[in-house]
């Protein structure tokens, strides 16, 4: 599982210290690293094993996040992919504020991708209420899946698509050990089920710990 951990100065697994004005620099590594992308130069490919770097037709990155501008961190992610080559952004409280989500217009973007990315941060455990709507409305029957006459669930226009989560988490890493606790990815089974369900192959999520510490 892909994953870092931050304190005041920045510090990530290795006991490697990052000072704040190269901080950009890092976010920008730890991007590429999780979602497959090459650092330098900073084009986007996916990569698909054994198969070496193959350019992906469209990477959608569906974004939830209800109070954007507090949020430094999600704030440069965006910064950095929005409006990339091969990425389509999609920040769903700036589109939705209304929460009517255009069903129509998301399935066509996800129909025409080759991977699927959710960011967000981490609530109570659980992603924001709008994506937990995204997936309702938009992962719909006869575009997702269907039963067919046999009684037997069919997956549909996501299947064979990459999937992945890219989470930001106030806690800190040790929040989610010990006896009795969840890890942060076990937090988020249903997204991963719901993707293995839709026939979508799913990549090691990637959790960005202690953002409310440090951020």
């Amino acid at each position: 599982m892909s994953h870092y951990i931050i304190d005041n100065k920045f510090k990530i697994e290795q006991n490697c210290y990052i000072k704040e004005n190269i901080f950009n620099k890092f976010l920008l590594k730890f991007i590429s690293k999780c979602l497959f992308f090459p650092i330098n130069p900073f084009l986007f490919y996916i990569y698909f094993p054994k198969k070496g770097y193959i350019m992906s037709n469209k990477t959608v990155i569906i974004m939830a996040h209800p109070n954007m501008e507090e949020s430094i961190l999600n704030t440069r992610i965006k910064k950095e992919l929005e409006g990339a080559e091969h990425i389509v952004y999609k920040d769903l409280t700036s589109l939705y504020s209304d929460f009517k989500i255009d069903i129509k217009k998301e399935q066509e973007d996800l129909s025409d991708a080759s991977k699927i990315v959710f960011q967000f941060p981490m609530h109570w455990y659980n992603s924001p209420a709008i994506l937990k709507q995204y997936v309702d409305e938009v992962f719909s029957y006869d575009f997702a899946y269907e039963i067919d006459r046999n009684g037997v669930f069919q997956d549909l226009a996501l299947k064979d698509k990459e999937f992945q989560l890219l989470v930001t988490v106030g806690s800190r890493e040790k929040s989610f050990q010990g006896e009795g606790r969840l890890s942060a990815k076990e937090c988020l089974n249903s997204y991963s089920y719901t993707a293995k369900m839709l026939g979508m192959k799913e990549l090691e999520p990637c959790f960005f710990y202690g953002a409310v510490y440090d951020m």
